[in-house]
């Protein structure tokens, strides 16, 4: 193999490493997308069996925040 096929080779093999590198980033960042949002179910699942003057299973407090203008998860607790 010659000088500039072993350059030319190493070089696609480093692409090739970056792109893994990337791709592999790319899946956590999913990864962790997809446990927020199931973590953002979980707790609108709980916000909705909230009663009123009722503890919170969560943190104890009777009131909540919840429909103040506050969305998301963070809109309980």
């Amino acid at each position: 193999m010659s000088r500039k096929e072993q350059t030319q080779r190493n070089a696609a093999l480093n692409e090739m490493r970056q792109r893994y590198k990337e791709k592999t980033q790319q899946l956590a960042d999913v990864k962790t997308i997809c446990e927020q949002e199931a973590r953002i179910k979980t707790l609108e699942a709980q916000r909705a069996q909230l009663q009123a003057g009722q503890p919170c299973p969560l943190c104890g407090s009777t009131s909540h925040p919840a429909g103040r203008g506050v969305s998301g998860a963070g809109a309980w607790c």
